[in-house]
């Protein structure tokens, strides 16, 4: 399907080059978290099967399969934000306006304690 779409957005002329860069962009977006997506559940099932079938004593196998399933969402999640470029314009605004905060508070607290020193002394 991914294939079939780039190939309709290099043919196509309705389009401007900025509307298919964009198309293009979250195309591999979409093609990234069904990969994600597609290679977690596919090595649980695996993972699962071959210990079923060959009757394998694996202590923590069911604790790993867990893991790698509820390790899905967040993993997913990263994805989503760190690919789409709307959604990681945004989240840089954010972690700036962060960390803008966390320096003046830090530099406040600087000067706090200097200041506090130097009547010390």
């Amino acid at each position: 399907l991914s294939f079939h779409t780039f190939a309709q957005l290099k043919k196509t002329t309705a389009l401007s080059s900025r509307s298919k860069n964009f198309q293009s962009k979250m195309t591999k977006v979409l093609t990234a978290q069904f990969g994600l997506m597609l290679v977690t559940v596919l090595n649980v099932l695996i993972i699962n099967n071959y210990v079923l079938i060959l009757n394998i004593a694996v202590p923590h196998s069911i604790a790993f399969l867990f893991v790698a399933v509820a390790a899905h969402s967040p993993i997913h999640s990263i994805v989503v934000l760190t690919m789409t470029p709307i959604y990681r314009r945004k989240l840089t605004q954010i972690v700036g306006k962060v960390r803008e905060k966390i320096l003046k508070q830090s530099s406040k607290i600087v000067f706090f304690v200097t200041r506090k020193l130097r009547k010390c002394y």
